[in-house]
């Protein structure tokens, strides 16, 4: 359940992030603006640069929201999430990372969604692609057509994600002791990739549920198809050397 504002934290947003400050930025202020002025949020940042949202002339600052950035040299997504689940204190809890734009509900579909979760439940929301030059068109719906997308609030308990459809750049759950003790993310796994599999498959093992939600956020990755194929090989290469 959600309640109105009071002196506690109601919902903690988690981002992992690594030289994109241009982005982070745009991220930022699009959370900011779009929060509810009676609940509570903390925007936790996790980075190679420590923020200081004080001096920053870009950052639109309003009083139910608390920033927070941590200092982090090592770039692991798996250490980053770990972070900054650790030290959230919001009873509920998003994910997102720093190339992703969230939709202008972003904050208030989850709020809605929260309300009908229960501790076990690990919600994943859509993922879209900007439209793109002609001559990456088919690499960015070859994209799209690895993620879900979808329309309404209303949650599909019937059908679960399995492990390889989850969705770790937008994800929401309680910030619960069952959650706590999966101890997250596993950090074995080096700089990122895979991670988020390994997550959902162990979660499942464990009776989580993850379910396809409506939040959407815009994936601004502007990789082409060659440096596509890179990633593919970083992370078989080098994400799972230290298993």
């Amino acid at each position: 359940m959600i309640r109105k504002s009071s002196g506690k934290c109601l919902i903690s947003i988690i981002i992992p992030t690594y030289k994109r400050n241009k982005k982070l930025k745009e991220l930022i202020n699009s959370l900011i603006e779009q929060a509810p002025k009676e609940i509570k949020i903390e925007i936790i940042i996790i980075g190679n640069k420590k923020i200081n949202f004080k001096s920053s002339n870009h950052l639109i600052l309003k009083k139910n929201i608390k920033l927070k950035s941590i200092l982090i040299k090592k770039n692991s997504n798996a250490i980053k999430r770990n972070i900054g689940l650790k030290f959230a204190r919001g009873s509920n809890l998003i994910l997102i990372d720093d190339d992703c734009l969230p939709e202008k509900n972003f904050i208030k579909n989850y709020i809605q969604l929260f309300k009908k979760i229960k501790d076990r439940d690990i919600l994943c929301g859509s993922v879209k692609y900007l439209k793109t030059k002609v001559k990456k068109e088919n690499f960015t719906r070859y994209r799209q057509s690895r993620h879900f997308i979808i329309n309404t609030n209303n949650l599909n308990k019937k059908n679960y994600l399995s492990a390889k459809q989850i969705v770790t750049m937008n994800m929401g759950m309680k910030n619960s002791k069952l959650l706590k003790r999966t101890k997250y993310f596993n950090e074995k796994f080096g700089g990122y990739g895979f991670e988020d599999y390994e997550f959902g498959y162990r979660l499942i093992k464990q009776g989580f549920k993850f379910i396809a939600s409506k939040p959407v956020v815009y994936h601004l990755d502007e990789r082409n198809y060659r440096d596509y194929l890179s990633k593919i090989y970083f992370l078989s290469r080098y994400s799972v050397s230290k298993l």
